[in-house]
């Protein structure tokens, strides 16, 4: 969600839209594929999921069923080549993997104004300094060490406030990317250095706990209008349910 939020906010500084980029996600774990959940979700263009081996294909050994099912998607990149080859024309990098793995030349091979968020820790994919020298134009990692900070702080403790509160019983991929929308507007003027408000900010877990109440809410009187259209159409005669469903 933090990285979704970030991603809203950076393309307002690149003037790129979701539905045209090229993101390269390097992690092909739990994070890793949670991120490329969400990114399909909200239309993305393009998704390359890479690991260690280089870019995850249908024919890649070792897939666990959640990888396999994620490279099924028509959005999801598999044409086999490594992580240099993966971020050719890329507009995004994300990386949910280990340290120094991104070289400073990569980028070069990336689309204008390319975004990275490092997000590797305890040492990030690249050093901010060395993806700022080579083309990056937005930098993000976990630290927030001379560049943008993503850290799962920013939501956590308001998103858990407002599942309690609604008595949610789960956590929707609608929640989600409502609560990163809520997220990324708060910042109230984005810039190159700041695209998520400050960890610190106590304003921010009371905002995503009001909007994740409110979506909640939402979708159980959405549920209640559901079951009552249900309960209507079983008393209706067989015939005219049959056109109903058609």
């Amino acid at each position: 969600m933090v990285v979704l939020a970030a991603l809203y906010n950076a393309l307002k500084i690149v003037d790129k839209n979701l539905e045209e980029l090229k993101v390269v996600i390097n992690g092909a774990g739990t994070a890793g594929l949670a991120i490329t959940k969400l990114l399909l979700a909200v239309d993305i263009g393009e998704v390359v999921l890479c690991d260690k081996e280089g870019v995850l294909t249908l024919n890649s050994k070792k897939l666990n069923f959640a990888q396999r099912d994620m490279l099924k998607n028509s959005r999801v990149n598999i044409k086999s080549g490594s992580l240099e080859t993966a971020l050719i024309d890329a507009d995004v990098f994300i990386g949910v993997s280990v340290g120094d793995v991104l070289e400073q030349h990569f980028i070069k091979k990336m689309r204008k104004n390319p975004i990275i968020f490092a997000l590797a820790t305890p040492v990030p994919e690249i050093e901010p300094k060395l993806a700022k020298e080579g083309g990056a134009k937005i930098v993000a990692t976990a630290f927030g060490q001379d560049s943008n900070q993503i850290n799962n702080q920013l939501v956590f403790a308001g998103l858990i406030r407002g599942l309690l509160a609604a008595r949610a019983t789960n956590l929707s991929l609608s929640i989600q990317i409502i609560t990163a929308k809520a997220l990324a507007n708060l910042v109230k003027k984005v810039t190159v250095k700041k695209i998520l408000p400050s960890p610190f900010d106590v304003e921010v877990a009371n905002k995503i706990a009001e909007v994740v109440i409110k979506e909640v809410n939402k979708k159980d009187v959405r549920k209640e209008e559901e079951l009552e259209i249900k309960e209507e159409i079983e008393d209706l005669p067989l015939e005219v349910v049959e056109h109903l469903l058609d």
